[in-house]
């Protein structure tokens, strides 16, 4: 039982450490995104 418990603790760590992943990227490529809009419209 005890086993089952750390078991779901260690995926339920897994899967926190990849939603962090994608929301640091999707984050980096909304500034990404915003930085080249941004140097287009100075350009033009």
């Amino acid at each position: 039982m005890k086993s089952d418990i750390e078991y779901i603790k260690h995926i339920y760590a897994e899967i926190l450490f990849i939603k962090n992943e994608l929301a640091n990227t999707n984050e980096i490529l909304f500034l990404e995104n915003n930085v080249f809009k941004t140097s287009i419209c100075a350009k033009y």
